[in-house]
């Protein structure tokens, strides 16, 4: 098994995605390359789930490769499977997509669009995941070639979430004040998400690094070296009791040159 982990592995979890990968050389299709993601694969967190994608040449398999999966979703262009409470203990999520899907994914994400969308898998977090994946499988070097294209933003991703977050952040503002004013509870949580969300972004954008899943943001902040003030001042905002002056500050911040 190729490996370039940070973090060693389990025997266990070793075993398991040795089990997976078997399973994807007898299934058919062409299996491009194999990484793993998120908490377990950065360092971050140890006995979380072992989070693998999947990369084939066209086409996805048509039946799970997890014989004990628990859920099995399928859609035109991604599978997932999941498993969980086995009895060794390890809970395991596959997504599976195919080469194509994932450059376009990177495509539309490095040109400014695509980050700020609904879609599944998320495209930003998709393009950020791989940026900090552990290659697992990838015998002919196109799982790491993409890897190293979406290391860094690019200047037209940064660009378009710049621009976007000056344009509409004071707005957002505007709108959460008057929502709180007048009782608007729900409307003014949904607002602070939203709002949350695109300073989350921008914030990584600016230090030159594709957004994470919001998980364990305060390890990603050390390990990144976010600004110091940046941290501060959105660590406030779920401190402070003061939210919307926080968020303006915050909001300041991200919008300085």
């Amino acid at each position: 098994m190729l490996r370039d982990a940070r973090d060693p592995l389990t025997e266990p979890e070793q075993v398991r995605i040795d089990a997976v990968l078997t399973g994807a050389a007898k299934a058919d299709g062409g299996l491009v390359g194999v990484y793993g993601q998120g908490s377990r694969f950065t360092g971050l967190a140890t006995g979380s789930d072992l989070d693998l994608v999947l990369v084939w040449d066209a086409t996805l398999p048509a039946r799970p490769l997890l014989a004990d999966a628990t859920r099995h979703v399928v859609d035109p262009e991604h599978h997932l499977e999941v498993r969980r409470d086995g009895a060794d203990g390890i809970d395991v999520d596959l997504v599976h997509t195919t080469l194509g899907r994932l450059e376009e994914t990177a495509d539309r994400v490095e040109s400014g669009e695509g980050w700020n969308t609904s879609d599944w898998p998320d495209p930003l977090y998709t393009v950020a995941g791989l940026a900090r994946s552990t290659l697992l499988h990838d015998p002919w070097g196109t799982v790491a070639e993409l890897r190293r294209r979406v290391r860094v933003p690019t200047a037209g991703f940064r660009g378009a979430v710049d621009t976007a977050f000056r344009n509409t952040a004071p707005a957002f503002l505007a709108e959460l004040e008057n929502a709180d004013r007048n009782g608007n509870h729900w409307l003014s949580h949904k607002l602070q998400t939203d709002l949350m969300r695109l300073a989350y972004v921008q914030l990584f954008a600016r230090s030159g690094h594709y957004a994470p899943f919001p998980k364990h943001l305060p390890a990603w902040f050390r390990r990144l070296e976010i600004d110091r003030d940046v941290r501060d001042a959105e660590r406030a905002v779920w401190e402070s009791g003061e939210r919307l002056t926080a968020m303006t500050r915050l909001v300041e911040l991200l919008s300085a040159p």
